[in-house]
Formats: C-alpha cells, structure tokens, sequence
C-alpha cells in the first residue's frame, strides 16, 4: 500500500480540535503550559490518539538570533570538502524562467508531495520555498556557517535550530558542530535528535512527501564550548554521499510573541485597457501605494499572457522609499488579424509582497482588439 492506515475522519476531528482549541487558550487565554505542542520540541497531547503529529515552530523575533535562513547566497555560508551548496526556490517547469534554479524536478515530485513549493493560481513562476540544498560526494563534505560578530553570545537562548529534509533521492544524514572561539567544538548527530531526515511515509504521490522538519539540539548540550563566543556551526554529511535541503539557521528560545500593527501602506495593481495594434508594444500597468512608504517595498509581478495578445512576463518589482508607484511592462504582440473576440482580458498579479499590505494585488489588462 502507498501508506499505512490513514486517520479516520473521527480521528482527524479530534486531531483538529485539540491543535485549534489548543492554540486559542495559548494565544488568547495565555495558557503557557500548552506552548510545547506548538514551539517545536515536539509535545503531542495523549488526547489525539495514535495520530503523528510533526511540529514546525519559528520563535518570535524577540527571541530569536537568525543565523542564517539559506533564502539566498551569503558570504558567512561556505561549502566545505567534496559538497556543493545550492540555493533554490520552486519545482521545474514554471511558465517562466527562474531566479534560483529548481529545488525539484516536476517529472519525479508532484506539488501535493511538496507543499513548500506548491505554485500560486496567478503567479505560477513566483518563487515558491527558497532554501538551501547541501550535498556531499565524499565523507566530511559539508558546510559552515560563521556567526557575525557582535552576536556571538548565545549562552541566553535555549535552542539550536534549523528545519532540514532529506532530498528526493534519499535519506541523509548529518553532523552538527558548533565551535568556538578557542576552537573547542561539540558535534551532535542530526538523527539522534530530530526525525526530520527520515522520508515521510508513502511511496507516490499524494504521500511520501518533502517537507522540512524542525532539528532542535539544546544549547546545554554543547558540553565544553564557550557559549558566550560562538564563531561557527558545521553541518557535515555522513556516509560517503548524500543530500538535504535546509532552511532558518538560528539560535532561539521558545515563547508566544507579541502582535502588534504594524503602519504598513496599502498596495494596488491598476487595471488598463490597450489597443492590440499591428506590431509588438507594451501596455503599462502601475503599482500603486496608498502612501509613500519608508522602507522598500518588493513584489513579484506576473502577467498570465498567451501565445497573442498580451505575452506571459513574470519579474521582481520594487517601489523605493518615498515613492508611491512604480510600472510593470506587459509585452504586447499585436497583428493584422481579425479576431473573433472584441477584447481579451489578461490578469496581472502581485505576489510575495513585503513592505506593504496587499489590498489589491489583482489587476486587470485588456487588450482591445482594433483590426475590421
């Protein structure tokens, strides 16, 4: 069978109202002693049964050191020996070219067993779970990670943290190291601690899934490191070859956080209405803020276009500070043809948007056909 037994839907109920009903009295009725089943370290209430709960947690950013996130490339991250260190985003095959290279082949994983990097319904070729990929061909090949100056003292923190999975070839292993700044180390082993390298259960599709998986190892457990001078943390492949993908580096302490409203402006995408024409042009669709904003504000803009018309174009987009609009170019391709439509209609839309809130991210283009 693809996967043994699943949940009874009497049991997934139960599951369900134990993790909502849970996280309201935490988050609402401040209910710490419910914290464990949510901040990672994995407590699974003796109410839901036989169900296998896997817990995924980032610490809020008060309680939180970021060492690395491995979205993107870094001068503090290197690989070491025989291994390669790659940073990718997405499945293969999206409509439009990529900034990172894929983190899987569509041919051999499909989006329901990779739910990091599912594609958007109107921004396909938005980049979708940007991380690292780590593989070795050799023992001791690895990576290293140098802690910043400044922040060298976790001693204040609970947690070393990272959310790792093995790559779709297989499980993996590997060895964590932290050292010091006299060159003292401690090495804990990632599957003594943490299941996240072990396939997920299923053998095609919708199962056997690649998901990332907290690895948590105390700080009290780095027995003879100084951890007032934390300089580096190693990740080191077992076994002559193998893969993992990783994500969010960091030192933590587990807690709630604390909302708050943040004064962000408004975004929205501009509908437009052009004439097809007789050759290529470009129809302008803006960006717009409600007010200027203080920090950058980023986009992924796509227009979903076809083969005439409005062609597909998929970009990063940025408003800098102070400003309030900025233009997408949607590529026109227009001829001498009659057309058996009096208008197409093409949607614009903004994705991953950081900076500002999406109010509207969904914009209209229609081009008007103008040929008797």
């Amino acid at each position: 069978e693809n996967a043994e037994p699943r949940l009874s839907p009497a049991e997934q109920y139960n599951v369900g109202d134990n993790y909502i009903s849970g996280w309201f009295r935490l988050t609402m009725g401040g209910e710490e002693e419910f914290l464990p089943m949510y901040d990672g370290t994995g407590a699974v209430p003796a109410s839901v049964g036989r169900a296998q709960v896997y817990t995924v947690a980032q610490q809020p950013s008060s309680q939180r050191l970021d060492v690395a996130t491995f979205m993107e490339p870094s001068s503090r991250v290197r690989p070491a020996g025989d291994a390669t260190v790659t940073y990718c985003a997405s499945l293969s095959g999206r409509p439009y070219p990529q900034q990172f290279p894929a983190c899987a082949d569509s041919d051999e994983i499909t989006s329901s067993q990779a739910p990091h990097w599912t594609p958007m319904r109107f921004a396909p070729s938005a980049p979708a779970g940007e991380m690292a990929v780590l593989e070795w061909t050799a023992e001791n090949g690895g990576l290293r990670v140098d802690v910043p100056a400044g922040v060298r003292d976790v001693s204040g923190f609970d947690n070393l943290t990272f959310r790792a999975a093995p790559t779709v070839d297989g499980a993996a292993d590997l060895t964590v190291t932290v050292v010091d700044g006299s060159g003292r180390s401690a090495s804990t082993v990632v599957s003594e601690v943490s299941d996240a390298l072990t396939p997920m259960p299923g053998t095609e599709s919708p199962l056997n899934k690649t998901y990332l998986r907290m690895v948590q190892i105390p700080v009290a457990d780095l027995q003879g490191v100084d951890t007032t001078d934390v300089r580096q943390v190693r990740l080191t492949g077992v076994g002559e070859s193998g893969g993992a993908y990783l994500s969010d580096l960091s030192f933590s302490s587990p807690g709630v956080g604390t909302a708050n409203t943040l004064d962000l402006p408004n975004l929205y995408v501009s509908d437009a209405t052009v004439n097809e024409g007789q050759g290529p042009s470009s129809a302008k669709i803006a960006l717009q803020l409600d007010e200027p904003a203080d920090t950058v504000v980023s986009a992924y803009v796509e227009a979903n276009g076809g083969e005439s018309g409005a062609q597909r174009l998929a970009a990063p987009l940025t408003i800098v500070p102070g400003q309030t609009c900025a233009v997408f170019d949607v590529p026109v391709e227009g001829d001498r043809l009659t057309a058996t439509e009096a208008t197409t209609d093409v949607t614009v839309t903004a994705a991953a948007v950081t900076g500002a809130s999406s109010a509207d991210t969904f914009g209209r283009l229609t081009i008007r056909e103008d040929d008797a």
